[in-house]
């Protein structure tokens, strides 16, 4: 049976959205990563996928968050575009037991619904003032970055 394996968790993370924009450095995505693992309780074994809508930014977003996979889709939304196909078109619901989606955008109302309605318990993690009010009413947990998200 499918629940049988299901385990650990899945983290979903739309960097150019936490970091408030595009122009970060490896460094202020590494400070994001301590941030992220302490506001939600990340566990060591996370499966972490980073996500941006250019491929420049994706470069620094691997550097900083190491071990993570690394997502691109260009344009706007492109982030939550390619954040979205991991979570809806790779068997998530069956594999993982929580799914952390460290974006505020409304597009990730679907995925919450979608994955809590399989039985994922769904935890998103916002800024404070970017946190649409769908996701706010579709996810299971909701956390608030507790520092500033915005890219110097």
């Amino acid at each position: 049976m499918m629940n049988a394996i299901k385990g650990g968790t899945l983290v979903l993370v739309d960097v150019e959205n936490l970091l408030g924009g595009s122009d970060f450095t490896a460094e202020q995505v590494h400070a994001l990563r301590t941030v992220v693992a302490a506001a939600v309780s990340i566990p060591t074994d996370a499966h972490v996928t980073v996500a941006t809508s250019a491929g420049a930014p994706l470069v620094e977003a691997g550097l900083g968050w190491p071990g993570a996979r690394r997502v691109w889709r260009r344009g706007q939304d492109g982030a939550d575009l390619a954040l979205a196909d991991v979570a809806l078109n790779e068997d998530t619901a069956a594999r993982y037991q929580r799914v952390v989606s460290c974006s505020g955008d409304g597009l990730f109302a679907v995925v919450a619904r979608y994955l809590r309605a399989a039985g994922v318990q769904v935890t998103v993690l916002a800024r404070p003032d970017a946190l649409s009010r769908a996701l706010a009413s579709a996810a299971g947990d909701i956390a608030v970055l507790p520092a500033p998200g915005r890219a110097a």
